[in-house]
């Protein structure tokens, strides 16, 4: 989780720039319903972080190519 590829970031890294962004995106009291389209890694963290698990398990939280999933996400008042 801590090893980094050359010019790249560690899957510990990459899960704490993804689970920032989704708490600076969820933050606002507009958004009811969110929609988000992105590669495997970041939707297995966002997964793993909503399902509790820790991310030693990330590898069986990844979709099929073109897959999708419903995740309830706390509010910040929760």
């Amino acid at each position: 989780l801590t090893t980094r590829p050359p010019n790249g970031e560690s899957i510990a890294e990459v899960a704490a720039r993804v689970l920032k962004a989704i708490e600076d995106i969820t933050q606002s009291d507009l958004i009811e319903c969110l929609a988000i389209v992105a590669h495997e890694l970041p939707l297995a963290i966002i997964t793993c972080h909503a399902a509790g698990l820790p991310l030693d398990r990330l590898r069986e939280q990844i979709l099929p190519n073109a897959g999708w999933r419903v995740i309830d996400w706390p509010s910040s008042g929760e």
